[in-house]
């Protein structure tokens, strides 16, 4: 069966668009109090994935079987496009804008602006859980539980290469900005850094160890997701543990850490700036897009 788009009313448009209000009703972030604009509410699962398109003019969330698309300006729904194989684990944008990738069974490209589904991609041996566009356009690296990242030509959807060294599956993936490195996280407290043209291994980044635990759940800290910032200063990753992290790529240290809890603990799952670098969005298992303005500096 074809994946089908669809052009609905969407979820519902429950918007806390007044700082004041985010503030009264969430924790204050731990390290750095950025403050949050605005949160989508009205998905009706856990939100896995979020991405901004390259004109900023739209942002994309997932969860299960839909990719919804959202003006970030008001937080009004525009579009939502419907998989018929599910669940959608991870989306992109190309640096165009002209198409969507969404990952989770196999990986399939989108036309954003009509809905309709273009290509389909085949090779991860088990679910795919995150997808990344190089710079230029011209690579589409993916992820998942096989504990690899394999790269392709979404023009002919050929592959190209896979890259190996995780222990553990992988769940998210990321270019730098002048499409040199690309980053990748999963099951354990690492970042690995890569040449994406060669295949090797540049570096890694680590972060704590702590345990995290919410009832039964009780396992070490994961990272979900990372993105760039696009002066490629700054790589953010979002955490097991309810946080996101933003790390100093220069250095190495860890810069601010924010807090997403909402009305309940929530892994966040996604993280994506803004074009601009001046915000940054996260979404998690509260069912809520947040976004964080990351032009005051830490500590204030």
């Amino acid at each position: 069966m074809s994946p089908a788009a669809t052009s609905d009313t969407g979820p519902g448009q429950d918007l806390e668009s007044a700082p004041g209000a985010a503030a009264a009703q969430h924790p204050e972030p731990v390290a750095a109090v950025s403050e949050t604009l605005r949160s989508v509410i009205g998905h009706t699962d856990p939100v896995r994935g979020v991405a901004f398109s390259p004109d900023g003019r739209l942002l994309a969330s997932c969860g299960k079987n839909k990719v919804w698309l959202w003006d970030p300006a008001t937080g009004a729904h525009q579009r939502t496009l419907t998989a018929q194989l599910g669940p959608i684990l991870g989306i992109a944008f190309s640096p165009d804008g002209r198409l969507l990738a969404s990952c989770g069974i196999h990986v399939q490209l989108w036309d954003p602006a009509t809905g309709e589904h273009q290509r389909t991609l085949t090779g991860h041996n088990g679910r795919v859980v995150g997808v990344a566009f190089s710079p230029d356009g011209r690579l589409l690296a993916s992820c998942g539980n096989d504990k690899t990242v394999r790269l392709w030509d979404p023009a002919t959807g050929e592959h190209q290469r896979t890259l190996t060294g995780h222990n553990a599956r992988v769940v998210g993936v990321a270019f730098s900005p002048d499409g040199r490195l690309l980053a990748s996280c999963g099951y354990g407290n690492t970042v690995r850094l890569w040449d994406p043209a060669t295949g090797k291994h540049q570096r890694t980044l680590t972060g704590p160890p702590r345990t995290f635990s919410e009832g039964y759940n009780k396992r070490r800290s994961w990272i979900l997701g990372v993105a760039f910032s696009p002066d490629g200063r700054l790589l953010a990753s979002g955490w097991h543990d309810n946080t996101v992290r933003l790390w100093d790529l220069a250095t190495g240290e860890l810069e601010r850490t924010l807090e997403h809890t909402g009305r309940f603990r929530s892994w966040v799952r996604g993280v994506a700036f803004s074009p601009d670098g001046q915000l940054l969005a996260s979404c998690g298992a509260d069912r809520t897009v947040r976004l964080w303005d990351l032009t005051q500096p830490a500590g204030n």
